[in-house]
């Protein structure tokens, strides 16, 4: 028995697999339309769709056939996912990579096989689509050609599947997000380019004293003392420009109308286009930081002021 090899793109192709989000997914019942249809076509009384991964093949589909899942070792799947055509073996027991193939000297043994790659829109082969039989048996050109018909149908249908999991992966994500964004102690703030709040979290709340519903829609400018007023225009030119601002230290007035000191980091917000639309602002309340310094400060400078009034 010769055992299947990596592919080329091996590392990519896993990738790509993974993506689609069905390796241990339940059995898709609306694909078993597909291999029934492919089984009747080749006259066979098997037919599967198989997913190769990187220790074993999963069945995802199929007709007449036991198996659920494989080990790559015993795969003939593993074989198809090496060329862009129908794979066919005529007779597994003549053949050198399978005559000792469990599959081929077991009970139901397979001595016919055929498949059809998978082939995904980034042209990379994760399975198959593929036909067996007891007995030896050549495909007709037309059947083969159907089998590659069917496989393109199949990919349609896993694509959806696909896009699927990755727009729930993405909201999920987003969920993720917005709660550590919402629950954060630090002020977590978005405005567009003009200095107008956009988002405001309960951080930016418990900061500054403002509810979201008071900030959103209203200018940035309503925390900013008047004596820091030209930081602003500065601040946003700079991510206009597709800058950012890194921990920088100011002073930022609440709405009880205390002056607290900030650190502030600034990112631009980019649109699908890549155009800035606007900035999003993490400000950390540094005021009782800047109290603990001065209070060393403080400290060390007593002793000195003593020795200086004693030396006297």
């Amino acid at each position: 028995m010769i055992l299947p090899q990596p592919t080329s793109d091996e590392a990519k192709r896993l990738e790509i697999l993974r993506q689609y989000a069905i390796l241990d997914a339940p059995p898709e019942g609306a694909l078993d339309e597909l291999v029934t249809l492919a089984a009747q076509i080749c006259e066979t009384p098997m037919a599967m769709i198989s997913l190769v991964s990187q220790d074993r093949q999963r069945i995802i589909a199929k007709f007449g056939a036991k198996l659920g899942e494989t080990s790559l070792d015993a795969s003939f799947c593993g074989h198809t996912i090496q060329q862009r055509e129908v794979f066919v073996v005529p007779d597994a027991a003549l053949d050198e990579r399978f005559r000792d193939n469990p599959l081929v000297i077991g009970e139901d043994c397979v001595r016919f096989y055929a498949g059809a790659p998978l082939i995904t829109p980034e042209d990379t082969i994760i399975g198959a689509l593929c036909v067996a039989d007891h007995v030896p048996g050549v495909p007709t050109a037309s059947q083969c050609e159907t089998l590659q018909m069917l496989a393109r149908q199949i990919m349609t249908h896993l694509e959806l599947h696909r896009h699927t999991a990755v727009r729930k992966q993405r909201e999920m994500a987003a969920v993720r997000l917005a709660s550590i964004v919402e629950f954060s102690d630090d002020a977590i703030i978005s405005k567009d380019t003009d200095g107008i709040v956009t988002s405001w979290n309960r951080g930016a709340e418990r900061i500054f004293g403002y509810s979201a519903s008071e900030m959103i829609g209203h200018s940035i400018m309503d925390i900013i003392p008047p004596d820091r007023a030209g930081e602003e225009p500065r601040i946003l030119a700079k991510i206009r420009a597709g800058e950012s601002l890194e921990h920088f230290e100011t002073v930022r007035r609440r709405k009880d109308g205390r002056l607290i000191d900030v650190s502030v980091t600034a990112s631009p917000i980019k649109n699908s286009h890549g155009m800035v639309i606007g900035a999003s602002k993490i400000a950390r309340d540094i005021t009782g930081q800047k109290l603990a310094v001065a209070l060393v400060f403080t400290d060390m400078a007593m002793p000195l002021m003593n020795l200086k009034r004693y030396s006297k």
